[in-house]
């Protein structure tokens, strides 16, 4: 099951917070005080307002989102996995995708989670609680949008999010801390520990009897049998395969650490850290490369069978770690070349991320389920991608189109009202 996963855009002035998917957040205008990399939050008023910098996080987001739909297309949205045939085109889409688009969003979460609170910081105000009925929200929707597609990506961030609340006012060493020890995968090595130790059966029986209803309702079932499956057992097994993977623990590390960047005014400017950026990238392809040559070291290490597959899902979840770094920091560097004229057309779809990534599901899963066109018995992998790209194109185009006359996306404007519980929040430009 994939998982890949926002911040999305708008006209944003600084007084209500960011919009879009914090996911996904809104329109950024980064509006951060003077941060101190030593540790306490310095109550600077300086504003700092970076047009480019904005533009370039869109860009990300998109490019987050794009990977994303086209890994949803490869799988023909989780059914793939029925009776999966590796094929060079998902092959070469899961090695640059797979396992890094989510952790792109679960990275940008927290970048947007510091610009939100910090905004209203500056206005006097402690936005902590009224963030919390914001994820309250998103974790609605995410099960809401869980019902139509099992893998939905929205109630982990929700979830995830709420690590971030209490860690608002701790020392920028705690939050290294914290985010390092989700990184590195320790809950997951406690778990292997504990079944090592104490012999505890894991109930791959009972995970297993989840799952294995979930795909074939979604082949041949109705569309009240989907929903029905859904209501339990598909988001059962997103996060048991969350868990499994290692990705939820990388998502709140990552939500972690772009929170704590985000906080030491990392993303500024870009000259400034542009070694930054470079020092960070070179560094993730060391450990990737030493990840995967040095991989035969993972087998020595003690443990029981049972837990075995529970390990190496521990070194993949390094590895694609490594390369979200990899992707976030080279993106950054290719939008300050002349490759910007081409990535800068990701920043509007980057700006509705919530909207698009719903409404991807909404238009996609009845393409490929039984209930609707059955397109995962005959459509093929390339078909399948090229039909991805046709709407990927479409999606680029309505974004521009529809941020002409609104300021925000739909979702992101119904999420931002809703938080803010008025409906006084301007949507038309």
């Amino acid at each position: 099951m994939s998982l890949g996963l926002f911040i999305g855009g708008g006209e944003y002035k600084g007084s209500q917070g960011l919009n879009a998917y914090e996911f996904v957040h809104g329109s950024t205008n980064y509006l951060t005080g003077g941060i101190k990399f030593a540790g306490q939050i310095a109550h600077s008023e300086e504003k700092i307002m970076n047009n480019e910098r904005i533009e370039v996080l869109d860009a990300l987001r998109g490019y987050a989102l794009m990977g994303l739909f086209l890994i949803h297309m490869s799988e023909y949205y989780e059914i793939y996995w029925l009776d999966a045939v590796p094929h060079w085109l998902n092959t070469a889409l899961f090695a640059i995708f797979g396992g890094k688009s989510f952790a792109i969003f679960g990275f940008l979460f927290g970048v947007s989670f510091f610009i939100i609170l910090n905004n209203q910081r500056q206005k006097g105000r402690d936005f902590r609680l009224r963030f919390l009925w914001r994820l309250t929200l998103l974790l609605g929707l995410g099960y809401l949008h869980g019902l139509i597609y099992g893998g939905d990506i929205l109630q982990v961030l929700a979830i995830c999010g709420l690590l971030l609340i209490p860690l608002w006012s701790a020392p920028n060493k705690i939050v290294f801390l914290v985010s390092l020890i989700f990184l590195l995968q320790i809950p997951a090595w406690l778990f292997i520990g504990f079944i090592n130790h104490f012999g505890t059966v894991y109930p791959f029986a009972f995970m297993n009897g989840i799952s294995s209803q979930v795909l074939p309702t979604y082949a041949e079932g109705s569309f009240l049998q989907v929903i029905k499956v859904n209501a339990f057992n598909g988001n059962a097994s997103k996060w048991i395969f969350m868990f499994e993977s290692g990705r939820l623990w990388t998502i709140c590390g990552l939500s972690t650490l772009g929170f704590l960047l985000a906080r030491m005014n990392l993303f500024a400017q870009y000259k400034q850290h542009k070694n930054t950026y470079v020092i960070v990238m070179a560094c993730a392809i060391i450990i990737y490369l030493l990840l995967t040559f040095g991989a035969n070291v993972f087998t020595k290490i003690p443990h029981v069978e049972i837990t075995k597959n529970l390990q190496f899902n521990i070194l993949s979840a390094y590895q694609n770690l490594s390369l979200t770094l990899v992707s976030i920091f080279l993106f950054v560097i290719l939008y300050h070349t002349a490759l910007k004229s081409i990535l800068k057309y990701l920043a509007a779809p980057g700006r509705m991320t919530l909207s698009i990534y719903v409404s991807q599901s909404l238009i996609c899963v009845p393409i490929f389920y039984g209930f609707g066109l059955h397109a995962w018995s005959y459509l093929g992998q390339v078909n399948s991608f090229l039909l991805g790209v046709a709407l990927w194109i479409i999606q680029i185009i309505m974004a521009y189109l529809w941020f002409k006359y609104f300021r925000y996306g739909p979702l992101e404007w119904l999420w931002r009202a809703a938080t803010h519980t008025t409906a006084k929040i301007p949507f038309r430009k």
